[in-house]
């Protein structure tokens, strides 16, 4: 019986021998995989390091383009206000020199404006002026080739011109009036 209990006991070492090296394979395998997992890991930290890298520098690209933009926009506002300015300065330089004076300033909805210059404060001409481009809309007294002289405006966009011709017309209506007036008297 004695050799009996020792073949169990061989028996029992040998299972429990044959358990250990399954369980030292499935170790060494769960070993691979962890080490593959971390692998994996550290690959993704780097990746993810790297990113963040990036993300900061397209922050700062962003910021310093976003700068230059707002330097862009405020030159631009800057150049329309100057542009706007020297307009009004030249529009108000020809009247002076014609001997018009600005009497209406209106806004118009289609970002334009109607402008109506007094003669002497008898006479008027009204015009609007939209996307840098001016349009007769009217004349006082009429004048008899209102349609030629709307024309000639759209055609030259001539302001100036325009403002001399009419500027003889109106004295001529002025005096023709001031001579009636004398008649009548």
């Amino acid at each position: 019986m004695e050799f009996n209990t020792k073949q169990t006991q061989q028996l029992k070492q040998f299972k429990n021998l044959v358990k250990l090296h399954k369980l030292q394979a499935k170790c060494e395998e769960f070993k691979g995989e962890l080490e593959n997992v971390i692998t994996e890991r550290i690959e993704c930290l780097g990746k993810r390091e790297q990113l963040m890298e990036h993300l900061t520098s397209l922050q700062g690209e962003l910021k310093i383009a976003r700068n230059e933009e707002y330097n862009w926009q405020h030159k631009l506002d800057a150049a329309k206000i100057s542009f706007a300015d020297h307009k009004n300065d030249n529009l108000q330089n020809i009247c002076v020199v014609l001997g018009y004076q600005i009497t209406k300033f209106q806004p118009l909805e289609s970002n334009g404006v109607e402008i109506t210059l007094n003669y002497r404060d008898i006479c008027y001409v009204t015009y609007s002026e939209t996307s840098q481009l001016f349009n007769l809309l009217e004349i006082y007294p009429q004048h008899p080739n209102f349609a030629q002289i709307q024309q000639f405006l759209q055609n030259s966009q001539d302001l100036r011109g325009l403002l001399s011709c009419l500027r003889a017309f109106f004295d001529f209506a002025i005096d023709f009036k001031e001579k009636q007036e004398q008649e009548n008297m």
